[in-house]
């Protein structure tokens, strides 16, 4: 008798570097790298951080799905054209995560 053991795939694994924010007139704009560090094509989420005045965080439940190929990496991209501060506001936070893809989302 032989035993057979099953294994799934690891999910693919993304990571975001170089956030960096600014406001262009009256939006807020961030930006960074994400990278797909697995061997098969993804679509993961991104969340902003990002936090203004010191305490006022203005993204809370935003999110951006992004694909990128394979070993590979993407430019991401967020604006807030409402953000509930005046323009030129202090950005005191500015990060980003990126989630996994749900299962069975890995290819696109």
């Amino acid at each position: 008798m032989t035993l057979h053991i099953w294994r799934s795939e690891p999910p693919p694994h993304g990571v975001i570097r170089g956030v960096r924010c600014h406001w262009n007139g009256p939006w807020l704009i961030a930006r960074g790298t994400a990278a797909n560090l697995s061997d098969q094509d993804a679509t993961f989420t991104v969340q902003p951080r990002v936090t203004v005045g010191g305490r006022r965080s203005i993204a809370p439940s935003e999110s951006d799905s992004i694909a990128i190929r394979a070993a590979s990496a993407r430019t991401w991209r967020w604006t807030n054209d409402s953000a509930p501060v005046p323009a030129g506001t202090r950005v005191t936070r500015c990060a980003a995560t990126v989630l996994p893809p749900s299962r069975g989302e890995g290819d696109d």
